[in-house]
């Protein structure tokens, strides 16, 4: 699974690079514009294939939020239609029941944008993606954070996940394997802590 997943990543950042190329290649605007279209579906696919790595270097860390701080941009200069068509928003109604948003929500966020004027320009691209549902979207929006979380702790600054938790008291542990496989945990004194059970499989780490 994890192969196929790698896969992927890698055909989703060949079409980007070959999009990308055709863009600036390209002076006919309606061509110009279906590259943006291609550029932001190939982007968000490629950000959310791409694995977590423990061992990124400042430098990696920085290409991957210059990538998503692009997308981002390019995000903003389509209209909420091509949004939409590209990335459907998910069909979860039970919003109210849990106190989340779900399709109606986005659908009246949706609305009170003109779908035929570029989103950026009456809405940041931020805060559209965030008010978006849709797995995929979700997902980008969650290595987003990751990104900048990294390189708040390349600078020295607590990650937003652990600096949030400082904030309410939460004791925190971070999750590594070692070389031989093994998971063991780290406690916030910088202790090791071994794990006496596996993680049920639909447990995920937060970071």
């Amino acid at each position: 699974m994890r192969k196929n997943n790698e896969v992927k990543n890698y055909l989703y950042l060949k079409a980007w690079d070959r999009v990308l190329k055709e863009y600036t290649q390209n002076p006919d605007m309606v061509n110009r514009r279906k590259c943006i279209q291609k550029l932001v579906f190939y982007g968000v696919k490629y950000v959310v294939t791409n694995s977590v790595r423990e061992d990124t270097t400042r430098e990696q860390a920085e290409l991957d939020f210059q990538l998503i701080s692009i997308i981002k941009s390019l995000v903003g200069l389509l209209e909420p239609s091509e949004f939409v068509e590209m990335f459907p928003i998910t069909k979860d109604y039970d919003g109210d029941k849990y106190q989340t948003k779900d399709y109606f929500y986005t659908r009246d966020y949706i609305n009170t944008l003109d779908p035929n004027v570029p989103i950026g320009e009456k809405e940041d691209p931020l805060m559209f993606l965030w008010e978006y549902t849709n797995k995929d979207i979700e997902n980008f929006n969650i290595k987003s954070m990751l990104a900048l979380s990294k390189l708040r702790q390349f600078d020295g600054y607590p990650s937003i996940g652990q600096e949030f938790a400082d904030i309410m008291g939460i004791k925190t542990q971070e999750l590594h394997t070692g070389s031989n496989g093994q998971e063991f945990f780290i406690n916030d004194k910088g202790k090791t802590v071994r794990m006496t059970k596996r993680r049920p499989r639909y447990l995920k780490v937060v970071k």
